[in-house]
């Protein structure tokens, strides 16, 4: 992928997060734009309206999809650079996925949820998922520039999170969804200036970013 806008959203209490964070993106390659919440968790419009600031940046700025990402998140390098490079244009791109072992189950399939029960070696690939409804978060996602636009207007018009507008975005803008597998990044869950787990049982990270690839 020749051009892309990353976008990244964070608030200002949360610099530690941020340090450690965008010297690993900026070593894929990539320029980080920042947008700042309030650090108040009460916050009524919460993330959704940073999210929808870092996109109306990222539409006006260009045409390009837009990598959009959390502050709390560790990359592996070279392999975030492959799926970028290898990107379908036509798709919504999840390099991030919560990984407990149902949804594992609900949405790979047993034979790759056996793979990485093994830790064995897997072909990094774009996965489409058995089914949909199992897919959130925005830690780090990639968006065509028309599920960006649509995602947008969903956070202007329904409010609430992003990561519960982008399967619908994607199915209003007729595009795929797929999930980048052994994932290119990791969830460090900071909770920094953030309001108290709502779900804290749910496993909150991924369990294929530390599986060997046989490519790159």
């Amino acid at each position: 992928m020749a051009h892309l806008t990353t976008v990244m959203v964070s608030c200002e209490a949360r610099q530690e997060a941020r340090d450690r964070t965008i010297p690993q993106l900026e070593a894929a390659g990539l320029h980080v734009h920042e947008f700042y919440s309030t650090c108040d968790p009460g916050t009524p419009q919460g993330q959704g309206e940073v999210s929808a600031r870092a996109l109306r940046f990222a539409l006006g700025l260009s045409p390009d999809p837009v990598l959009f990402v959390e502050d709390d998140i560790d990359v592996n390098v070279h392999r975030l650079k492959w799926f970028l490079e290898h990107a379908p244009t036509d798709a919504l791109i999840y390099l991030y996925n919560h990984e407990g072992w149902e949804r594992v189950r609900r949405l790979y399939g047993p034979d790759a949820e056996r793979a990485i029960r093994r830790e064995a070696v897997i072909e990094a690939e774009f996965l489409e998922p058995l089914m949909l409804r199992d897919i959130y978060g925005s830690q780090a996602v990639l968006l065509p520039w028309p599920v960006a636009n649509a995602a947008l207007y969903l956070l202007q018009t329904e409010g609430g999170p992003l990561d519960g507008h982008l399967i619908e975005a994607a199915r209003r803008t007729e595009r795929r969804v797929v999930i980048a597998l052994p994932h290119a990044v990791q969830h460090r869950y900071d909770r920094t200036s953030q309001e108290p787990d709502r779900h804290p049982d749910n496993y909150k990270f991924s369990r294929s970013f530390y599986l060997p690839a046989s490519r790159p």
